[in-house]
């Protein structure tokens, strides 16, 4: 495998959405949503300067620190229905093609 080179890619979570009811079409969603250039681990406990979190639901919004977001999601994640990550690298990753 001379000449090829892969790289590890680090994902960032940028927002979730959880549904609370019993079934999609019913019950009510709440979005967990980064706002800004910082990064938040899985549990919410590293943020870099420039973030805020936002927990958007029904009836308001409302600013949350990374630790607060990290407690809502150990309280809450199991009802996330959707994540979204930003890549952390967007530069093409090239592999040399396979021989014909």
């Amino acid at each position: 495998a001379a000449n090829c080179a892969l790289r590890s890619v680090a994902y960032d979570l940028r927002s979730a959405v959880c549904h609370y009811g019993e079934v999609p079409d019913s019950g009510s969603y709440k979005a967990l949503a980064q706002h800004g250039a910082g990064v938040a681990t899985a549990s919410g406990s590293k943020e870099k300067a420039g973030s805020s979190w936002y927990v958007l639901d029904d009836c308001a919004v409302r600013l949350k620190s990374a630790d607060e977001i990290g407690a809502v999601m150990d309280c809450e994640g199991h009802h996330v229905s959707f994540l979204m990550y930003r890549r952390e690298d967007t530069k093409t990753i090239n592999l040399r093609p396979h021989a014909a």
